[in-house]
């Protein structure tokens, strides 16, 4: 049953999230209002906004490829930040044992907005506990019609200056056939963080007292085992190799890190890689999703976005002990070091940096003679 005092924590958590949103969504209003009535001047910047229909190979998506407890609901919102952005969330993850066939196919038809194409996914899409776009779960809400109409969904989707599609299920290779489709303008952000900060979140997850339910478990043993989860990113790596050396107009790898400690530098580099307009619309949202603008009830959510980013990066060295973080940083060694994280070599040393924000390396992009 669950605990009454998460409840009310939740659903407090998502009203002010929505209120966020609708907030952010009528400004964009606004500024499509005051386009419209404004006196076209000679040369003026042309405005972003949603039209009836954007060509599919103009109109920028932006594949977010990461894993789950990696950071990608603070960069999602924040790349998404644009009030006609259009956004879709974990689609793979309402598919048990789907073959990269399906998953490619599956992947490109959502990125052409064919939701029609996929009852079941829609159902989930617009019902499920994704957020999906809120933009048009609350127009649904206020119009129930578009709640089971597809069509509805696939207009806004097919008007939206820009799609966010992320993605946390999945080996990272199948993102090539996705860059190689001449109809679609897509670029991969490849968002990673260090293993044993997502381990230790996945740990604490099922521990969180806000979140207890009976006998709960969010992730499977493979999904909470060193071993399985370094071998994803061993795989991913060995793409990611590929794709920056084949695709490096249309790839990108950023730490969760990275964006943490500095998120306007580094949102404002995907928006340029991606040729967006980092507005103050979107320089605003950054900045209340990272500052820690709100009360500590609702920052200490496992879920919330809302949170001082540079003071929560690297809290997870407090709560994983040391023996635990020897047996992850044992099982993913070369991962840790190809991605730049800093390595420890005693349990004094990892104790007393307990509080340190500990610089990064570099990438290493050297090409191995496995990649694929």
């Amino acid at each position: 049953m669950v605990n009454v005092f998460a409840y009310n924590v939740s659903v407090r958590w998502w009203q002010r999230r929505a209120l966020l949103l609708m907030l952010v969504a009528l400004v964009g209003l606004l500024t499509v209002l005051q386009t419209l009535t404004a006196p076209q001047l000679p040369h003026k910047p042309k405005q972003i906004m949603f039209s009836r229909e954007r060509p599919s190979h103009l109109r920028p998506n932006i594949i977010l490829w990461t894993m789950m407890r990696s950071g990608s609901s603070l960069t999602e919102e924040m790349l998404s930040s644009l009030p006609c952005s259009f956004v879709t969330e974990e689609p793979l993850r309402e598919y048990k044992n789907f073959n990269d066939t399906f998953a490619r196919d599956f992947l490109r038809d959502i990125l052409h907005c064919r939701f029609s194409k996929y009852p079941y996914y829609f159902e989930r899409w617009m019902f499920g506990n994704q957020l999906n776009d809120l933009k048009m779960k609350l127009l649904c809400y206020q119009y129930a019609s578009m709640c089971y109409d597809a069509t509805w969904t696939e207009s806004m989707c097919k008007g939206a200056c820009m799609m966010i599609l992320r993605v946390v299920a999945g080996q990272l290779k199948l993102t090539t056939s996705l860059l190689q489709d001449s109809t679609l303008r897509n670029y991969v952000v490849h968002l990673v963080r260090d293993p044993r900060a997502l381990l230790a979140s996945r740990y604490s997850l099922e521990k969180h007292t806000e979140m207890l339910l009976e006998n709960a478990t969010f992730f499977t043993h493979q999904e909470k085992n060193p071993a399985d989860v370094c071998r994803r990113y061993r795989q991913d790596l060995s793409s990611a190799r590929f794709l920056h050396r084949h695709y490096p107009h249309r790839y990108t790898l950023i730490r969760y890190e990275d964006v943490a400690l500095d998120p306007s530098r580094y949102v404002r580099s995907i928006y340029n890689f991606t040729e967006l307009p980092y507005t103050k619309v979107v320089a605003h949202n950054v900045a209340t999703l990272t500052l820690g603008m709100y009360d500590d009830t609702f920052q200490s959510h496992p879920y919330s976005t809302n949170k001082n980013s540079t003071e929560v990066v690297y809290r997870w060295r407090t709560s994983l002990p040391y023996s635990e973080m020897e047996k992850i940083q044992a099982e993913c060694h070369d991962v840790l070091q190809a991605y730049g994280y800093p390595v420890f070599a005693s349990k004094t040393e990892y104790e007393s940096q307990l509080t340190k924000i500990l610089p990064l390396k570099a990438v290493t992009w050297q090409v191995n003679t496995t990649d694929t």
